[in-house]
């Protein structure tokens, strides 16, 4: 009897998957498990997590994308098509935790793309033609990698 594996593909989070990503493109979101939520190494609560992530996003850094709202800090994202969120959480993370935590995430990028909508296309997202939406997640596309540590 023959078994077959199937392997599925490596996922790469950027257009060219051999190549490294900048540090500074990367938002580092790490749950211990105390439940203590660090972004990029230093402390925070959960109220800071949506606007430390819409600020990362919508950073600027390069000075090249003309609907960033961003001050263009040079330590953190050069423009949102860069930008990675690596999410890492102990494994006794509660699960509501993590669950909130990933809605943070969500909602910056809900709250990115509607703002752009409105700019581009003077409406809302959900309003949206098919090849507007394709060029909305190209805006702003959802680089999310998440590991559970162990």
């Amino acid at each position: 009897m023959r078994s077959f594996i199937q392997q599925l593909p490596n996922d790469c989070l950027t257009e060219d998957c051999n190549s490294d990503i900048h540090k500074r493109n990367i938002l580092k979101i790490d749950i211990n498990m105390n439940q203590e939520i660090q972004i990029n190494d230093k402390d925070v609560i959960f109220e800071d997590i949506l606007q430390k992530t819409i600020d990362f996003l919508d950073n600027n850094g390069n000075h090249a994308c003309d609907y960033c709202n961003g001050e263009s800090i040079e330590t953190s994202s050069v423009h949102p098509s860069k930008a990675v969120i690596s999410f890492q959480y102990d494994p006794q993370v509660k699960y509501e935790l993590y669950v909130k935590v990933q809605d943070e995430l969500s909602k910056a990028y809900s709250f990115l793309r509607e703002q752009y909508a409105q700019k581009k296309f003077q409406k809302s997202v959900e309003k949206l033609s098919d090849e507007q939406l394709k060029l909305l997640k190209k805006a702003y596309p959802m680089k999310i990698s998440e590991v559970s540590l162990r």
